[in-house]
């Protein structure tokens, strides 16, 4: 007998049990994140009397993103997963969400096809130790002519000229956890809108104020060309999300590796994004798994030369 009921706090550590038993790379820290962001939209699924499945969905505005789908081993074949995936879809229509996305492995696809999901493009996670800047780095691809500035010697621009200042004619990647928190974390948020056709607010409010040293933004004349984050995990750091032009994105890359520089890494990266496979390829990074990023209800089209690191198959 399967029964399906909200999530509590008290289930966060059924999530870490069943992410460690998966492989997977999420931490404690991670699921009160998720938690914190969707736990109207998240389930637990019993089976006789006793929790053995989870997923949580994420609403922004008119777009939900369906993940942490999840069944304990020793209860798979037994239709657990798909009560929490239609609990889910019963709960997101109730809500008169318009578009609900996920990403999907190949075994998972077949069962999300005929709940109503159609493809979009492949996702990649690329996997392996971030090289040294000035190393492997040293690519014949896309990338500015300036260069990527962090840590001391931005902070020392950014007290002594402020965000104008540094930002007359030529792009600088600065930390977002500097004084004055420049730019207003708003700008970011309507940026990414703008590349991904999604409002993702709450989700990088959320990693930018967890993680205020870990995010970097590239700026030009005052306006925004993309940013990163990343954040710590289980088995790997994983980088994203990583919303910029094509200008803006090498360089971002390259601080992230710089920053992780001798640590293993996972990169989340779609594949028809080529100047982004090939940097993360000629890194030394190579694709562990593969996703296929898929939708029910109205379509996003998504800026896929925008996405030069996605935030996990967890979150989109």
């Amino acid at each position: 007998m399967i029964e399906i009921r909200q999530m509590t706090k008290d289930d966060l550590g059924l999530g870490v049990r069943l992410t460690q038993e998966a492989g997977w790379n999420h931490l404690e820290s991670d699921w009160l994140r998720f938690f914190n962001l969707g736990s109207e939209g998240s389930f637990v699924a019993e089976f006789e009397g006793r929790a053995v499945g989870t997923t949580m969905t994420f609403i922004s505005n008119q777009v939900a993103w369906v993940a942490m789908v999840l069944v304990e081993k020793a209860s798979r074949g037994k239709g657990v997963g798909t009560a929490l995936l239609k609990q889910a879809l019963d709960d997101l229509e109730m809500r008169e969400i318009k578009t609900v996305r996920l990403d999907a492995t190949h075994l998972g696809q077949p069962l999300y096809e005929k709940l109503g999901f159609l493809p979009e493009y492949e996702v990649a996670r690329f996997s392996g130790i971030a090289p040294q800047l000035g190393g492997s780095l040293k690519m014949d691809v896309a990338r500015p002519s300036w260069p990527c500035f962090h840590g001391p010697e931005a902070r020392a621009t950014l007290r002594d000229g402020g965000a104008k200042a540094i930002n007359r004619g030529r792009p600088m990647c600065l930390p977002w956890a500097t004084t004055g928190r420049l730019p207003p974390l708003e700008d970011i948020i309507e940026f990414d809108e703008r590349m991904t056709g999604t409002r993702r607010a709450k989700m990088l409010k959320a990693l930018f104020e967890e993680f205020p040293g870990n995010s970097r933004v590239v700026m030009k004349d005052g306006d925004i060309e993309g940013f990163v984050t990343l954040h710590p995990g289980r088995s790997a750091i994983q980088i994203g999300p990583c919303t910029a032009t094509l200008n803006a994105g090498p360089a971002l890359l390259s601080d992230a590796f710089g920053r992780c520089a001798g640590k293993a890494v996972f990169v989340d990266i779609p594949t028809d994004h080529v100047h982004a496979v090939q940097i993360v390829e000629k890194s030394g990074l190579e694709i562990q798994r593969r996703f296929r990023r898929m939708y029910r209800g109205e379509r996003i089209r998504d800026n896929i030369h925008a996405i030069w690191a996605s935030s996990g198959p967890e979150k989109g």
